[in-house]
């Protein structure tokens, strides 16, 4: 019995031998083959029988290999295609064979205008469209398996970076052509390009919180694209806040791209004090929310100031007098007093004492006082004080003091005189 090239697909088994009483035998041989395309395809199978004494016994059978077509899902995109945010685009071929085959990425863009951008023929040389003077916008890789029967699986991917202006609207084409089946196949994409809004930090206004005084916190949301799906949520420690909340008017940048402002509107109190505020985002252009935190690590709390006294409590032109008063639950610690006398301030050093901290209510107290002797512009003039704290100028309201100086007795010079004689000579 012959053998076959052991280079080849071909592979010959014995099946079985029998031998009949008439002295005849019979033999059963298969043959085995895992065609190739290009070197089997219209070849003749030759089977000769030598018993010897004669000449061989020949039968052939003409081999017929047909290809297997390819197959092609849809060109599988991210859910979201984002403005100038990589994506790829990825193209499954599978259960086809041989392998030979041109894969063929084309662009249809918004004015119905039709490009190639990659093409890879059946020898797997690549060409990728360049942009003028620009490095490449495209880029494509393979990825590719065979399995046990011989059937390929190749996954097409074209890589790029898309932009609204080139890309929204356009159609992208994955064309597959089998050289062995004379078989064409393609599928499309129709880009929807969106733009995720980007969140600038908190700001404040004013820059300094102050207790019971109207804060606004505000957050500039930008580039952002389409313009009408974004919602915007203000939330208070986990807490989605319903009031006091507000969208500006939304504007449009040269590039298409979208932009606004939301604020926050509330009034804080010491209770506030470490909660964390954020402005959160929905968008088409986002799969999950986008958010900015905030919390309020410190607040000034202004100081409740009682009233000015005198000491004495009438003061005399001349003498020593001391006006104080006692700055009460402030926060923080550091602040700066100066002493205001009608509309200008005291520019001598101001007098003041340690603060004393209250371990219950975490907030601080001391007293102020002013030495000085006072002149008569000094009697009918009202004196305040003026706290500075982080920034933040107060001045009490409705808690001046008027100074009333002591009443004077007058002073009486000596009596003098004036001849009569001397008086006429004067008129004279």
């Amino acid at each position: 019995m012959g053998s076959c090239d052991p280079e080849s697909s071909f592979k010959v088994k014995i099946a079985s031998t029998n031998c009949y009483s008439d002295g005849t035998y019979s033999i059963a041989c298969e043959i085995s083959v895992l065609p190739d395309y290009y070197t089997d395809h219209d070849s003749e199978l030759l089977v000769e029988l030598h018993d010897g004494q004669q000449n061989p016994v020949r039968k052939s059978k003409k081999i017929c290999v047909s290809g297997v077509k390819p197959r092609m899902s849809g060109i599988i995109m991210p859910p979201v295609v984002n403005h100038n945010e990589v994506v790829a685009l990825t193209c499954p071929i599978i259960g086809f064979k041989p392998r030979p085959a041109t894969i063929t990425w084309y662009k249809i863009d918004r004015d119905g205008q039709k490009r190639e951008i990659v093409k890879v023929d059946a020898e797997n040389k690549q060409t990728v469209e360049a942009d003028t003077g620009k490095r490449a916008k495209y880029s494509h890789s393979l990825g590719e398996m065979q399995a046990d029967d011989a059937t390929n699986d190749v996954m097409s991917v074209l890589i790029f970076l898309p932009t609204l202006e080139e890309d929204d609207d356009s159609t992208y084409i994955c064309k597959v052509y089998h050289e062995a089946t004379k078989y064409t196949l393609e599928r499309k994409a129709i880009l929807q390009v969106k733009a995720a809004p980007k969140l600038d930090f908190v700001q404040l206004s004013p820059d300094v919180p102050v207790a019971n005084s109207p804060l606004t916190l505000s957050c500039k949301i930008h580039s952002y694209f389409p313009k009408d799906n974004l919602e915007v949520f203000w939330y208070y420690d986990g807490k989605l806040m319903e009031e006091g909340t507000n969208v500006g008017a939304v504007s449009t940048t040269k590039d298409n791209l979208h932009y606004c402002t939301s604020a926050f509107n509330f009034t804080p109190t010491w209770k506030d004090v470490g909660k964390k505020f954020t402005c959160e985002v929905k968008h088409g252009g986002l799969l999950q929310p986008k958010r900015m935190h905030w919390t309020l690590e410190e607040l000034v709390l202004v100081p409740t100031v009682t009233e000015i006294l005198s000491d004495p409590p009438l003061p005399e032109l001349g003498k020593p007098v001391t006006l104080h008063c006692l700055l009460k639950n402030y926060y923080p610690k550091d602040c700066t007093v100066a002493w205001i006398r009608g509309f200008e301030r005291i520019d001598d050093r101001e007098e003041i004492s340690e603060p004393v901290f209250n371990k219950d209510t975490k907030l601080y107290s001391r007293e102020v006082h002013k030495t000085f002797i006072p002149t008569i512009d000094d009697n009918e003039t009202e004196f305040t004080v003026e706290i500075v704290q982080s920034g933040v100028t107060h001045r009490p309201p409705n808690n001046g003091y008027t100074m009333l100086l002591k009443a004077q007795s007058p002073t009486v010079s000596e009596i003098s005189t004036i001849s009569l004689m001397h008086q006429k000579s004067v008129k004279q």
